[in-house]
């Protein structure tokens, strides 16, 4: 016959299946990190990056002056294993930290801001914290904007030129330059291709990281920001509209074999969304992140939610795993990222001992 579960609370009680479908939908919050510095005005956690040992987020406005630091966390416990400040301990403005990327031998840092909105982009070696290439832009590239890395390759955005630049870590060169038509763009790499999101042009391009040729070119229809957020693992891509159907927002997932269309997340059983939720982040960034068996989505600055999807046949369908509410209210709790085994979400602006933004790792 059918199984049943009970539990006791001063009486035996018979656990319903809804009740047990709810169980999967918590998670559990392993810790909690304020702004190191407690001090406000920095937009601590606006950015977040992990590779399974360490997080990286960073003050970009930090004491409103803008010259920023970076910390990267143990992922273990969210105690500092580094602190990184500008280079350029003079750029005002630079906003270094604005935008942040990890991989297992390496962290960047996006200064967009730097020498005039120039854009810099600073590597570094994470387990001696040594400066290992600066990237500098020209005249109102706002380099730095957007970027993500693997350990032979980085991918930034110069903004300002309409261009997502591929640089190869071995010795720092310029390996590829895509153009786009205007505008705002975001990046995602993995080991054999790369992919451009184009809100502007309601598309995504995918490359190869071999030659650099176009593999793919993707749309959806009724899109309206397709491609505001982008991300990549082994064997699928994922592209953010969240504006689509009245800010409700939406998430496309793609094979990367053959370009096929494996699931819509917008479109999940047990999933609702609302007229403001902007799901798939409506700040672009840190709103649309991958691990091999993980999605996690992003939201509105004021929906107060974020998203974990999961799967278990190698990406071949996608079911809601965890749906996060805030833990404080009025942070702007929105921005993700995620690993193999923990999930890492941020309120932005959430102050408390005056320290302005918070970082919250679920395991």
């Amino acid at each position: 016959g059918d199984l049943a579960l009970y539990i006791y609370d001063g009486e035996w009680k018979k656990v319903t299946q809804s009740q047990i479908a709810t169980w999967s939908q918590t998670g559990t919050l392993t810790y909690t990190v304020f702004n190191p510095e407690g001090a406000s005005g920095n937009d601590f956690g606006y950015t977040l990056d992990t590779n399974n040992t360490y997080w990286i987020s960073g003050n970009w406005n930090r004491a409103s002056s803008g010259t920023g630091v970076v910390y990267l966390h143990k992922v273990s416990d969210g105690t500092v294993y580094r602190t990184t400040t500008n280079p350029n301990s003079n750029a005002s403005d630079a906003f270094a930290g604005y935008e942040n990327a990890i991989s297992d031998t390496y962290f960047a840092v996006g200064a967009p801001g730097y020498n005039g909105w120039a854009g810099r982009c600073y590597v570094y070696n994470i387990s001696t914290g040594a400066l290992v290439y600066t990237i500098t832009g020209s005249a109102g590239n706002q380099l730095g904007l957007a970027m993500e890395m693997t350990d032979t390759h980085l991918i930034v955005d110069a903004w300002g030129a309409n261009e997502a630049r591929v640089y190869t870590l071995s010795n720092g060169a310029l390996a590829y330059t895509k153009t786009v038509t205007s505008g705002y763009l975001q990046v995602g790499i993995n080991d054999t291709h790369f992919i451009v999101g184009e809100e502007n042009a309601n598309e995504a391009k995918v490359y190869s990281l071999s030659d650099g040729s176009l593999v793919y070119t993707k749309t959806e229809s009724s899109s309206v920001d397709y491609g505001r957020n982008v991300a990549m693992n082994s064997t699928h891509f994922a592209v953010a509209d969240p504006t689509f159907d009245s800010n409700k927002g939406a998430v496309y997932v793609y094979a990367i074999s053959d370009g096929s269309l494996v699931a819509s997340l917008h479109n999940t059983s047990g999933l609702t969304l609302t007229t403001s939720s902007y799901f798939g982040g409506q700040l672009g960034r840190s709103g649309l992140k991958m691990s091999e068996n993980y999605i996690a989505v992003g939201s509105g600055t004021n929906t107060e939610k974020v998203w974990i999807f999961k799967t278990e046949d190698s990406g071949a369908t996608w079911t809601l795993d965890y749906e996060l509410s805030a833990p404080a209210t009025g942070g702007r709790f929105c921005q993700v990222t995620v690993g193999q085994n923990v999930f890492i979400a941020s309120g932005y602006k959430y102050n408390s001992a005056s320290s302005d933004g918070t970082v919250y790792v679920y395991k």
